[in-house]
C-alpha cells in the first residue's frame, strides 16, 4: 500500500508531476479534444498567454534543486489538488480548476525552503489561479460598477474620436441605427487579467524575484490592455458596417476580430516583456544599493 509518510520522493519531481496533470486539464478543455472543428473554429479566441505562464513555470521546475525530499504537508497537499482536480475540473469555465492550480502554486511559493527557482514556479501557478478564478469573481461581485465605469469611458473616447456614437444607460447607439448593450464578456476591462498575466509569466522567465515596481508596471500593462479594448469597442459600435467587421455574430470570427486579437496580443506580449525587465532593474538595483 502507498504510504504518504514513506519518504523518498524528490520534492521537485513530485511538484512537477502535479503541474503536469494541472496543465493536461488545461490543455484538454482548451483544445477541445475530439471536436477539431469547434477546436479550428474557436482557435483565435484561445488563452494563448496560460499556455507560455505554464511554460515558464516547467522551466522554473527544470532547474530547481533535486536534493530536498518531499514532507507529509507536500504530498498532502499534492494529493488534495489532484482529487479535487477531478470534479472541479468539469466545471463549465476554468474557474473551477483555478483553485487548485492556486493550491499548489502556494504550496510552492510560500514553502520553497529556499530555493528562488520553486517560488518563481509557484508565482507563474498564483497567476494563473488569479486569472482563471480570482478575476472573474471580482468581475461577477462589482458587475455594475465596472459596466458604468465602462460607459463612462466610453463616452470620453467616442467624444475624443468624433464617432457620431450616443451613449445611454441602456447601451450604444449609432446614427445608421445599430444599437447595441455592454455586457461583461465584451467589457473594455476584459484584458485586465490577462495583462497581468503576461507581465507575471515574463518577470518569472527573466528573474526569480517580485520587487515594487512591478506593481507600477503591472498597472501600467492593464491601461493598456484596457485602451486596447475601449477602442475596439468604439469601431464595433461605429454602426452596422463596424459591428459586422470588428464583432460578427455567434460564431463567428471577423476579419476585423482577427485582427485585433492578434494586434492585442502582440502589443500585450511586448508591453509585458518591457515592463517585467525594467521592474527588475528596479529590484537588482535596490538589491545591490
Amino acid at each position: 500500500m502507498f504510504d504518504l509518510r514513506q519518504p523518498g520522493v524528490a520534492r521537485t519531481s513530485l511538484l512537477t508531476f502535479s503541474v503536469i496533470g494541472l496543465f493536461c486539464c488545461f490543455a484538454l478543455r482548451e483544445l477541445r479534444v475530439g471536436n477539431w472543428a469547434v477546436f479550428l473554429q474557436l482557435a483565435p479566441t484561445l488563452m494563448i498567454f496560460p499556455w507560455g505562464v505554464f511554460a515558464v513555470a516547467f522551466w522554473r521546475l527544470s532547474r530547481a534543486s533535486k536534493t530536498p525530499i518531499a514532507d507529509l504537508r507536500d504530498k498532502a497537499v499534492v494529493l488534495l489538488a489532484a482529487v479535487a482536480c477531478i470534479p472541479l475540473a468539469a466545471e463549465v469555465s476554468l474557474a473551477g480548476l483555478g483553485p487548485c492550480i492556486g493550491a499548489v502554486g502556494a504550496l510552492m511559493a510560500f514553502r520553497s525552503h529556499g530555493d528562488a527557482q520553486v517560488r518563481a514556479a509557484g508565482i507563474c501557478l498564483l497567476a494563473l489561479f488569479a486569472n482563471f478564478s480570482v478575476s472573474p469573481l471580482i468581475f461577477r461581485l462589482g458587475y455594475a460598477q465596472f459596466i458604468g465605469l465602462d460607459m463612462a469611458l466610453l463616452q470620453g473616447a467616442i467624444d475624443l474620436a468624433g464617432v457620431p456614437v450616443r451613449v445611454t444607460p441602456a447601451g450604444l447607439e449609432a446614427a445608421d441605427g445599430l444599437r447595441v448593450m455592454l455586457v461583461g464578456a465584451c467589457s473594455s476591462f476584459a484584458g485586465v487579467s490577462a495583462a497581468i498575466l503576461v507581465h507575471m509569466g515574463w518577470a518569472m522567465a527573466v528573474r526569480t524575484e517580485v520587487g515594487p515596481r512591478d506593481v507600477i508596471a503591472v498597472i501600467a500593462t492593464v491601461g493598456v490592455a484596457t485602451m486596447l479594448n475601449i477602442i475596439r469597442l468604439t469601431l464595433t459600435a461605429s454602426g452596422h458596417a463596424g459591428y459586422a467587421f470588428w464583432h460578427g455574430g455567434v460564431g463567428e470570427t471577423p476579419l476585423g476580430g482577427q485582427i485585433f486579437w492578434f494586434l492585442q496580443n502582440a502589443i500585450l506580449l511586448t508591453g509585458g516583456y518591457l515592463s517585467a525587465h525594467w521592474a527588475g532593474r528596479g529590484a537588482r538595483q535596490q538589491a545591490q544599493a
